[in-house]
């Protein structure tokens, strides 16, 4: 309880801007040593360096002291030494310690703060929802164009076949009617053909009946039969 009374009291008169010889004597106090301010001058317009109350060979007390062992520094010593040179060197405001008259001021600084965070988390949120419906409108008008891409190509796929059907069509019907063409006229051609061979037959039939017809006189009839063998035995004629 000591050493926090101790800081506390440090701090609370390092906060009163206290002058570089009570900075000094506190850093003394705590055990360590005197920070050194070589970048800024002084309050009384010196060189910018510290000045060091060196203790007097003479003098019994000092002397005294300095055959004293010196106690460890408290384990803040550092820390705190740390702070006063930075507080002296950027001439900022640091960090108070948090006490018990500070807790209405944490609670309200807290609530503020979570005010805040809710706030944004909300314009973050309202954001997100924004940008996804954003999104998903921008893919539902690709997806409308793409369907719509992709119906107008199935009607010209259709189209297309369609005219090549009907193409097709006219070339199927026009080679069926040459065909057509083409087998009448073997057809005819046989026809004639045929006609032709049936009159030669007709024609040679006729003479052989002609040539039977005219040689048939000449024929032995069965009522001639006896007459006819007699006389080839009466009159042989040779071969």
């Amino acid at each position: 309880m000591a050493l926090v009374r101790q800081l506390h009291s440090s701090l609370k008169g390092f906060l009163c801007k206290p002058s570089l010889h009570v900075l000094a004597a506190q850093s003394r106090h705590i055990g360590s040593s005197t920070p050194r301010f070589d970048d800024e001058n002084d309050g009384d317009g010196g060189s910018g360096e510290e000045q060091e109350d060196e203790p007097s060979p003479d003098s019994p007390v000092d002397a005294e002291e300095n055959t004293k062992p010196k106690p460890p520094p408290p384990p803040y010593a550092e820390e705190l030494r740390k702070i006063l040179t930075a507080k002296y060197l950027s001439n900022q405001p640091i960090a108070r310690p948090h006490s018990l008259r500070d807790k209405p001021s944490t609670e309200l600084n807290l609530q503020q703060l979570r005010s805040q965070y809710k706030q944004r988390l909300s314009a973050v949120r309202k954001q997100y929802m924004s940008e996804l419906e954003r999104q998903r409108a921008a893919k539902a008008a690709q997806d409308k164009k793409q369907r719509e891409e992709i119906q107008l190509a199935k009607e010209e796929r259709l189209r297309l076949k369609k005219e090549k059907s009907a193409r097709r069509a006219i070339e199927v019907a026009e080679e069926k009617r040459i065909l057509q063409e083409q087998l009448a006229a073997e057809s005819a051609e046989r026809r004639a053909y045929r006609k032709m061979v049936d009159m030669r037959i007709q024609e040679r039939r006729q003479m052989e009946r002609d040539i039977i017809r005219q040689e048939s006189g000449n024929w032995i009839e069965e009522k001639d039969l006896e007459e006819r063998i007699v006389e080839a035995f009466l009159n042989p004629i040779e071969l």
